[in-house]
């Protein structure tokens, strides 16, 4: 794409926002606070200003912060979310996955050698009286090497 040359440009002026108080019982403070907030208000909504009234602004700013609640409680929810997903895939006793997690990435692992034509393999390891060291040495002991 070719932009033409038309002439000097002219440099963009920064946003100059002014900050917004109030004084009680000062009805041209108000005035002046309600035409800044509007003024504000407009340029990032691109409402104009002669259909930015009261009421429009306060519903706009109630929507706005209907939607900051959302989005607070959505990040929330997917927070649990995840945790409650570690919780089902790990043993209660040990910091390792459970059956569930296994059968599951089982499942992907095969769907993905198949999709993609993969060899793969699986190792599986049954360990005798794994329950009287367990019960010996306690649950933790099962994950170390066995003591000497």
């Amino acid at each position: 794409m070719r932009v033409p040359t038309t002439g000097p440009t002219r440099r963009a002026e920064p946003l100059r926002r002014k900050a917004v108080g109030t004084v009680k019982g000062s009805a041209q403070t108000n005035a002046t606070t309600a035409a800044r907030n509007i003024q504000d208000t407009s340029s990032v909504m691109g409402i104009p200003p002669e259909e930015m009234t009261e009421k429009v602004r306060t519903a706009i700013m109630m929507l706005m912060s209907e939607v900051d609640n959302m989005r607070k409680d959505l990040e929330l929810a997917h927070r649990k979310i995840s945790e409650l997903e570690k919780l089902a895939d790990q043993d209660s006793l040990l910091s390792i996955s459970n059956r569930r997690a296994f059968v599951r990435e089982m499942t992907r692992m095969i769907s993905y050698s198949q999709r993609y034509g993969i060899n793969s393999s699986l190792i599986y390891l049954d360990m005798n009286d794994l329950k009287k060291i367990n019960d010996t040495y306690g649950h933790k002991a099962g994950m170390r090497p066995f003591p000497t």
